[in-house]
């Protein structure tokens, strides 16, 4: 098997990142499935600790925050994500590192014989394998986990972790988990185990309530980092953001911290990390304030409000719900506010894409619809009668490299470009312009 083989074996299962119609159930999502082949390879998901961390906004951020301060302080971190930009490899790092080609082709040929004694097995959840193996064969000192999808049925909620982590909740995956926020928080509070620590991040009060029902029941000692920190945002530039954080009725205790991902979103994400870090040093870890300092300053989380091109300004975002889609405009609001904006747009057909629009369509000058071409896409034409609702003007430009290069036939210096919608176009368009595959 090379990694071309391994790839092409990889994508002959069912990926339900790509494709929609499935039912959320544990004949498609079964930890079962997963435990049984887990013992066939003597549990490599127990032979180190784990951070779990689920949520509709953030999770990724913060996983790739705690990672990197994280490693700052000297321990070996496996980070495992999902989905990704441009390669499956970034999904399964090691020490900030995607798993090489030929680590990638050599794990999944040793599973293999595991992989087939399931019918049923996913994409998903052999990439999940994949990452517990790796991480274990390096003998990691703790891994990073971020939840694919909801919680509760997610392959990586397999593991025990020393530490649950549930960010902000917020409606998504609506078909799938629920059509209201404590049906999603229920889902979501599937990773909480029996008195493990949980953090969570800023809730909504049906979130929190369901949140506190479940760690209770489960004897989880429960952090709400929102109570704990005041924070206050000092400066921000194309390549990062300054801010101040300080816990509550602790005016003292203030320190600036500086990273570089963008929008204030991303400051609330940050003190969720700091929560996480001081509940590890209270179980005795060592990270120090120095290691926190560069490992927030270093970390490394692309297609997030990333600007990638300064004239005109471009940017990247994957925003896939209306919350997020809020939060993009944040940012654009305190970055860019004289600018007039050209979207480039595209979505997948399970999205609230309506709502969407209802935020972003007020704030356009110039909407450029397009398709990342995946079977679970929103076609251009559906999402050209949701646009019409609108007094904007729209244009359809079904392939990514069209709608990029009229966009920036449309720039110029008072106006910037902005890339999102979903993960698939965000990566699209940054693929074509900074030319990663």
């Amino acid at each position: 098997m090379n990694y071309s083989s391994a790839t092409a074996y990889l994508n002959s299962f069912t990926n339900h990142e790509s494709s929609t119609g499935h039912n959320y159930s544990p004949e498609n999502y079964n930890l079962n499935r997963m435990m049984r082949i887990l013992n066939l390879l003597d549990c490599p998901h127990s032979k180190y600790p784990s951070i779990h961390i689920a949520g509709t906004k953030g999770k990724g951020s913060v996983a790739a925050m705690t990672e990197s301060v994280i490693r700052m302080s000297g321990k070996n971190t496996g980070l495992y994500t999902s989905p990704h930009l441009h390669s499956v490899r970034e999904r399964i790092q090691i020490n900030g590192k995607p798993i090489n080609k030929k680590s990638f082709t050599d794990t999944l040929e040793k599973l293999k014989p595991s992989i087939e004694t399931e019918k049923n097995i996913t994409y998903y959840e052999i990439l999940t394998l994949i990452a517990f193996q790796w991480f274990a064969t390096n003998n990691i000192d703790v891994a990073i986990l971020e939840v694919g999808l909801g919680g509760r049925l997610d392959a990586t909620n397999v593991v025990n972790p020393i530490l649950s982590v549930i960010t902000t909740i917020s409606y998504d995956h609506m078909n799938i988990l629920g059509q209201t926020i404590d049906k999603i928080a229920a889902e979501k509070s599937g990773i909480i185990k029996h008195t493990v620590p949980v953090i969570t991040g800023s809730q909504p009060p049906d979130a929190l309530s369901t949140i506190k029902s479940y760690a209770s029941e489960l004897k989880a000692p429960l952090m709400d980092s929102s109570s704990i920190w005041c924070w206050k945002s000092i400066k921000q530039t194309f390549e990062s953001q300054t801010f101040s954080v300080w816990k509550k009725k602790q005016d003292h205790s203030l320190v600036n911290y500086s990273i570089p991902l963008l929008g204030v979103h991303q400051i609330t994400n940050s003190t969720i990390v700091l929560s996480i870090i001081d509940c590890l040093n209270k179980s005795g870890w060592n990270i120090t304030i120095e290691n926190v300092h560069k490992g927030l300053s270093k970390v490394k989380w692309y297609a997030r409000c990333e600007i990638v091109e300064s004239s005109p300004p471009i940017i990247i975002d994957c925003a896939h719900n209306p919350a997020s889609i809020i939060s993009l405009n944040q940012m654009l609001d305190n970055m860019f506010p004289n600018k007039e904006r050209i979207y480039i747009f595209g979505a997948m057909a399970d999205k609230d894409v309506s709502t969407m629009f209802n935020h972003l369509m007020p704030t356009a000058y110039h909407t450029i619809l397009t398709s990342a071409g995946l079977n679970r896409s929103m076609t251009v034409q559906d999402l050209n009668l949701l646009a019409k609702k609108h007094s904007a003007i729209i244009t359809i430009k079904q392939e990514l490299d069209k709608a990029l290069k009229f966009a920036l036939q449309l720039s110029n210096q008072n106006r910037i470009v902005i890339a999102t919608g979903s993960v698939p176009v965000a990566a699209g368009v940054r693929s074509l312009i900074t030319n990663e595959q």
